[in-house]
């Protein structure tokens, strides 16, 4: 996997940004599992299964910064 686009559609335009780790390098892992922190429209929770049945999905914090 070469890396991991998150992106939305709102007002009528679809906008898409690379989703990258905490030192800034394009993430690798799959996201499937999407949700919204409660009060925060820049943080959510996702899972990240990495289709192995030896390891469990990770669950992770996926920041939007503007």
């Amino acid at each position: 996997m070469a890396g991991c686009l998150y992106g939305w559609i709102d007002a009528g335009r679809a906008r898409v940004m690379p989703v990258v780790d905490d030192q800034g390098r394009p993430a690798t892992l799959k996201l499937e599992g999407l949700e919204s922190r409660p009060g925060r429209a820049d943080l959510y929770d996702v899972v990240a299964d990495v289709d192995c049945t030896d390891e469990p999905a990770q669950l992770l914090e996926l920041h939007i910064k503007p």
